[in-house]
């Protein structure tokens, strides 16, 4: 009895035990080699031009088999098919006219894709020439590839793909932004409903595959160019849906650029949506947490409302519509009016209609008014038992109030804001002044708030 006793009490402080290996993941460790073809695939297809595929015959019992399992980065043993990819060089064709020659005798039939470009006939001529004998097939495939890399042609590592910044913005001479991943999975909206009913009687085969067609070359084609262009990192897209990571300021923009593309591309089709999570991290959070993390919050943005069309970003989540007009609103605070909380606060001076003087107020808000409106917006929302939110209305009409105090210490006075309907005063002070008494909107004005506070957070050294 007392050995039980004793076995019982070592037990009750090692009740964690049990999980310790998916904590600290010393089981992914026992598995990499396992998963060693995704590895190797992983590091080739971002500077991959070509894939070619072989059907061979069956290389079991022959010399060459070795030796194909390793220079083939993926290979179909029951079916006797290899693939390899060929990274992006100048001229591709003594590549191929190698490979094929070294396998020509176990060869049955060969394909080589284009990989993201259509000029897949470009060695046609010459390698039906130089194999006359050997059945040679061209195509092209689109894929979410695109990683970005530094003046090297290197692919950024996470501390650097952090730092990027590549959003244009007028009069936004600041490169930098606070350094912090973004990691974005998004999904298209209800498409077995799509596919099964959308097309209602004139459903049939041909406009099904046509459907299809069409959502492949977004997701698997467009989505690379708009990637490029807010430097993405795409860890996968296709069919439906993808899984991006970026730094916070480019993922966010990106975000909004890719469902307003997505809305033309549909030509505004209210019934053809996706919806999207976004969550931000340090350059060190484990890349299995942040997938699952992203995972969640896409999720809640699908559980918003029943037509969802919804991303949830910054711990909060809004239909797109008003996603769109709040970071808007966060971009243009952070280039026109908000300062430093150590710069000295300029004052601009405006005649009050029918009357003689004139009244000065900010040209700017302070940073550290920014927190205290956040502060606000927060203490107004109550948290439900299942886990949502909602505004209490008693505590957002006395945050109101709070409100009204801050702004008119800061210079926007009740003269001021009630007679002044242009520049910060109208297109700031008076807009979180409305918004603060509509129950629906009060809490989208976190997406701005916190956007302005991290694109002017200071860096350490």
């Amino acid at each position: 009895i007392k050995a039980v006793g004793d076995d019982l009490s070592k037990r009750k402080f090692q009740k964690h035990h049990d999980y310790l290996e998916t904590l600290f993941y010393d089981e992914n460790e026992i598995q990499v080699e396992k998963f060693k073809d995704d590895v190797k695939i992983g590091e080739i297809l971002p500077y991959t031009d070509w894939i070619i595929e072989m059907e061979l015959k069956d290389a079991s019992l022959l010399e060459k088999a070795t030796e194909l399992e390793t220079e083939a980065v993926a290979s179909f043993k029951t079916f006797h098919r290899y693939f390899f990819m060929i990274e992006r060089e100048e001229d591709k064709l003594e590549t191929f006219q190698r490979l094929i020659q070294k396998y020509q005798n176990l060869i049955i039939s060969v394909k080589i894709n284009a990989l993201n470009h259509t000029d897949f006939l470009k060695y046609e001529a010459k390698l039906a020439q130089a194999f006359p004998n050997i059945e040679i097939g061209y195509g092209f495939k689109l894929m979410g590839t695109f990683a970005p890399k530094d003046k090297k042609k290197n692919v950024l590592s996470f501390e650097e793909l952090a730092k990027s910044n590549t959003i244009a913005v007028e009069k936004d001479t600041d490169e930098l932004s606070y350094p912090l991943l973004a990691v974005s999975r998004l999904d298209v909206d209800d498409l077995g409903t799509i596919f099964g009913f959308g097309m209602g009687e004139t459903k049939s085969l041909m406009r099904t595959a046509a459907l299809s067609r069409e959502l492949y070359l977004f997701f698997n084609g467009y989505i690379n160019t708009l990637a490029a262009k807010y430097d993405i990192y795409v860890v996968y897209s296709g069919g439906d849906d993808a899984f991006v990571v970026g730094s916070w300021r480019n993922v966010v923009h990106f975000m909004a650029d890719l469902q307003s593309s997505f809305e033309r591309f549909t030509c505004k089709n209210p019934s053809v949506t996706f919806s999207a999570g976004i969550f931000l991290c340090n350059v060190h959070y484990p890349v299995a947490k942040f997938a699952q993390k992203s995972e969640k919050a896409e999720k809640r943005a699908k559980n918003l409302r029943e037509n969802k069309n919804a991303i949830c970003v910054f711990d909060h989540t809004l239909s797109f519509e008003a996603y769109q007009e709040m970071l808007n609103l966060g971009l243009k605070i952070t280039t026109d009016y908000v300062k430093p909380d150590d710069e000295k606060m300029s004052f601009e001076e405006a005649n009050i209609q029918g009357e003689k003087e004139s009244v000065k107020y900010p040209a700017k808000i302070a940073r550290s008014l920014v927190h205290r409106i956040l502060r606000l917006i927060k203490a107004s929302i109550k948290d439900g038992k299942d886990g949502s939110s909602h505004i209490d209305t008693k505590s957002m009409y006395r945050n109101s109030t709070q409100l009204h105090y801050l702004f008119a210490r800061q210079g926007y006075t009740h003269k001021v804001v009630t007679n002044i309907q242009q520049g910060i005063v109208n297109d700031v002070v008076n807009l979180y002044l409305k918004g603060f008494t509509k129950k629906d909107i009060i809490q989208n004005y976190q997406i701005p708030n916190i956007y302005v506070i991290l694109k002017t957070r200071k860096l350490n050294n």
